[in-house]
């Protein structure tokens, strides 16, 4: 389980957001696999105390996976506690310091206890993958209706990290062209400085003024620059921005946008 944990943070700290998604599934199945193999070597079979969290995790891996990989996982879990049942019957786990009592209703109580916490377990996951989907999905139709208004009032809206490095930029098809700059990443044309970035013109006393308002994080309004594509033509823009934050509430660049 330690080891687990360690992949786990491994994963939070250093992993893509797209290796993350990926690995997740796995990451939870191995920890209800875990639980089983401990529930066996222990010897306390269905009254382990391990098998207490396998509903928490399976339910996990539905919202991550979806239903069909749930109720596969499911089906494994009861595999799993048939065969902790059987061992616990036919003497095949070691010894554990577990009060037997009456056989026959120390095995079918516990697995119908935890047959059930797992269906519960892969309804409550469902439930909760189909509220996340359609929060996700309303949360795009925001943006998307967000960015069509924002394209009726502004040219173009953009947006730097806390170093002043240009990591966004949405506007129209022929503005963009024009700049040379797609939306987003890097290896659309972006990254850098604002004022270094390929085209952009500000006057030096604009720029002096524009890098002191960035330090000190303020807010800004009607900037003046100009941006020249690869034939050389010249467009004139004002600049408005404001500051963003993080999840945390720290700084993390501005937003805003070009007229």
């Amino acid at each position: 389980f330690l080891a687990l944990a360690g992949v786990a943070f491994a994963l939070r700290r250093d992993a893509g957001a797209v290796v993350q998604a990926r690995a997740l599934p796995y990451v939870i199945g191995t920890a209800i696999g875990l639980c089983g193999v401990v529930a066996a070597v222990t010897g306390e079979g269905l009254m382990s105390p391990a098998l207490a969290v396998v509903g928490v995790f399976l339910c996990l891996f539905t919202v991550v996976g979806g239903l069909r990989p749930g109720i596969l996982a499911a089906a494994v879990g009861v595999g799993m506690l048939l065969l902790l049942g059987l061992g616990m019957a036919f003497d095949w786990l070691p010894p554990a310091d577990v009060v037997r009592g009456d056989a026959a209703r120390n095995l079918v109580r516990p697995l119908l206890t935890h047959v059930l916490v797992l269906a519960i377990a892969l309804c409550g996951g469902e439930l909760l993958g189909r509220t996340l989907d359609r929060t996700l999905r309303s949360a795009d139709e925001r943006e998307r209706r967000f960015l069509g208004l924002l394209a009726v009032a502004a040219d173009a809206y953009w947006e730097m990290d806390g170093s002043g490095r240009l990591v966004r930029f949405s506007a129209k098809e022929e503005l963009r062209n024009f700049v040379g700059l797609r939306r987003h990443g890097v290896d659309a044309g972006m990254g850098k400085l604002l004022w270094e970035t390929r085209g952009v013109l500000f006057d030096s006393q604009v720029l002096e003024a524009f890098r002191s308002e960035l330090a000190a994080r303020l807010p800004m309004r009607d900037v003046p620059l100009r941006w020249s594509d690869v034939g050389g033509r010249l467009r004139h823009f004002t600049l408005s921005a404001e500051p963003r934050t993080n999840e945390a509430g720290k700084f993390a660049g501005y937003w805003g946008v070009l007229r």
